[in-house]
């Protein structure tokens, strides 16, 4: 569990015996699978008052950090055999490529008085004496340079930002601690397990599952729920159909893009699988291949995530809401309409029965045959006398083209009728000319019906 892999170097170089135990370590925790994280490796130089490189013709020069490890890793013999050469070779490059990240830190010469292998020497004096200030200068630097590199990383990442944060590896020996006290034959993988499934879920999980959700929501509520409105009427049976196919036809789409998202993400993120975020997948095949790379339960976490997007029903609630809405809506229509039938149907009615009456009052008053009379002034002109005389419906008047009497309507002083078109009029005074002189005639009075029959 430790944030630093630390192998002490005496003479400065890598040899055999060491590399083997390097490569088999390093090896060992590669092939066990399920250890999900890897200190960084550093190696610790002693005596060594800076990087220094022995040139086989100059001698001893000075020499970068980087330059330095790489002739640390680099083979310098010539009595080895072609195929040890290669096996060694291939070693070194394996340890080189599988730690996150290889530093090295120098350490000055020993001071004398640290020679004595006697355990009862005060070290914290001896190392802050004068005569050891060089060594614990470059002591103290050395332990700053371990602690700078603190943070693991996935076996096989290339995401060099994928480090485990002090603080969280802090809060995973605490899990460790109280799964210990629970749990005496526990492993410490199932910790590391949990700990990359809570960050799956809390990082990637509960955020595509929220998009996923609005996503979903608002195709229903704006494309959906708008054609079902357009529509105002009740769906039928093939419409009805239709309107779920596409429901779960965006449904699948969308399942299937934020599955893929979150397989990429986490392959990137959580895994480093991926040296950068991914593109989408283009399709199933490649989303599911993809998939399969992931730690076994992360796969398995997937299970509970399809379940809970196709557990989300709000929107097909929102469509049944819809439908009963709509029905609400067509059935208050229908009655509306049915009312206004009524109220249409009631008048007609009304409108034959008054026609009917009118017709027997029409036919009453003709046969009364009471004819409407007015008073008519001399003639100014001529002189012709005045008097009573009945009002007739012109020519020009009448539908039928003759002239017609008018009679009194159903014994009324407000109407008259036709004997001849049957037109019931208003009784009004027409202009009257003199059958002499043509004179325009003065209309002195209309005589009601009970002044002339009563």
């Amino acid at each position: 569990m430790s944030t630093a892999f630390a192998v002490v170097l005496r003479p400065a170089r890598v040899e055999r015996p060491l590399c083997d135990r390097l490569y088999n370590t390093l090896h060992r925790i590669e092939n066990i699978r399920i250890p999900y994280v890897l200190p960084n490796l550093c190696l610790v130089s002693l005596d060594m008052p800076s990087f220094i490189y022995t040139d086989p013709t100059i001698g001893d020069i000075t020499v970068s950090k980087e330059q330095w490890l790489k002739e640390v890793f680099k083979l310098s013999s010539d009595s080895l055999s072609v195929n040890e050469t290669e096996l060694l070779q291939s070693r070194y490059d394996y340890i080189t490529r599988v730690p996150p990240k290889i530093d090295a830190v120098n350490l000055d010469y020993l001071p004398r008085s640290l020679f004595n292998n006697d355990q009862k020497l005060h070290l914290y004096t001896i190392l802050r004496h004068e005569s050891s200030q060089q060594y614990f200068e470059s002591l103290q630097a050395a332990i700053k340079e371990l602690l700078s590199n603190g943070g693991k990383r996935l076996p096989g990442s290339r995401c060099s930002p994928l480090f485990i944060r002090p603080a969280e590896l802090i809060g995973l020996m605490s899990d460790l601690i109280g799964v210990l006290n629970e749990n005496k034959m526990s492993h410490a993988d199932a910790l590391i397990n949990r700990y990359l499934c809570n960050r799956f879920t809390s990082e990637i999980v509960e955020i595509q599952i929220a998009q996923f959700k609005e996503e979903l929501y608002a195709y229903v509520l704006n494309t959906v729920c708008t054609a079902m409105k357009n529509r105002q009427t009740p769906e039928t049976g093939s419409e009805i159909n239709e309107t779920d196919a596409k429901i779960k036809q965006e449904r699948d789409r969308l399942v299937t893009k934020y599955l893929g998202t979150m397989i990429r993400i986490a392959r990137y993120q959580i895994c480093g699988l991926d040296s950068s975020l991914s593109d989408s997948y283009v399709d199933a095949d490649q989303q599911n291949k993809a998939f399969l790379d992931l730690p076994r339960l992360i796969q398995h976490e997937f299970d509970n995530i399809r379940a809970q997007m196709n557990g989300y029903q709000e929107p097909e609630l929102l469509v049944v809401q819809m439908r009963t809405n709509l029905t609400i809506e067509d059935l208050r229509r229908q009655e509306d309409e049915q009312r206004k039938l009524l109220i249409q149907i009631k008048k007609e009615l009304e409108n034959k029965r008054d026609l009917v009456h009118r017709q027997k009052r029409i036919n009453i008053s003709l046969n009364d045959a009471k004819p409407v009379k007015y008073g008519l002034a001399p003639c100014g002109e001529c002189g012709r006398r005045g008097g009573a005389y009945n009002i007739v419906h012109e020519k020009a008047e009448c539908i039928h083209g003759q002239q017609g009497n008018f009679y009194y309507y159903y014994h009324g002083n407000e109407l008259m009728v036709c004997d001849t078109c049957k037109a019931v009029i208003k009784i009004k005074a027409t202009p009257i000319n003199c059958g002499r002189c043509r004179t325009e005639r003065r209309v002195t009075r209309i005589y009601e019906y009970e002044e002339l029959y009563k």
